[in-house]
């Protein structure tokens, strides 16, 4: 079997010479035991890092995965790991005669993003904006500002870089999942932050030509 990424989902064996896994572009397989032959395959329409799971109810027996691409390497977002699918999380559940149809919605952004706003900074400011998004960022929101799964903030809205600094330091998005940086950074820190991901914004709009 080969696997589009580094990173796959773990693998589930049945008694029947089955073994199950997901992958990181979002196919979930069933592969023969034996020789590994590739036996059925689905789109879930996300990377998937869980494992799946297999139970019986009323004489039936259900596998069900819970597809999603995040944790660590998902939402590092490191270049070079080959094909990832990040989207909407959901979970899945099959079973032999099933017949439902998924509706996969579109996820992420379908153009290259461009700067919402501009600021200035100078080239130093950028570089320390850079070292510091390095720092306490990119974990969440992706390798050089190119997010997975959750926001990428090249795409920020104008709105949102007005709210910037009370986002980052005051907490105005704890209840979405963002804590405040209060504690570790200043707002020249932050103004340095948005710099760099706006300067991450207008070279990935205008990409240098070789």
């Amino acid at each position: 079997m080969t696997h589009p990424g580094v990173e796959s989902a773990g693998v589930l064996a049945s008694a029947g010479n089955l073994v199950f896994q997901g992958r990181s572009d979002g196919i979930f397989l069933a592969y023969r035991a034996t020789d590994g032959k590739k036996l059925w395959e689905y789109d879930t329409g996300t990377g998937i890092l869980a494992p799946p799971v297999s139970y019986m109810l009323d004489g039936v027996q259900y596998i069900t995965v819970m597809a999603g691409w995040g944790g660590d390497p998902g939402i590092k977002n490191f270049p070079k790991w080959g094909i990832t699918k990040p989207g909407f999380g959901r979970i899945l559940t099959f079973a032999l005669g099933g017949s439902s149809k998924l509706e996969i919605p579109p996820f992420g952004h379908s153009g290259p993003p461009k700067p919402a706003i501009r600021i200035n900074a100078s080239r130093e400011t950028v570089h320390e904006g850079n070292i510091l998004y390095r720092t306490h960022c990119y974990h969440c929101h992706g390798f050089n500002a190119v997010a997975g799964s959750l926001p990428d903030l090249r795409y920020a809205t104008a709105e949102v870089h007005k709210q910037f600094s009370s986002i980052v330091l005051g907490g105005a998005r704890e209840s979405r999942g963002m804590p405040s940086f209060k504690d570790l950074l200043n707002e020249t820190q932050v103004h340095a932050i948005e710099a760099y991901v706006l300067s991450r914004a207008e070279e990935s709009a205008h990409p240098a030509v070789n």
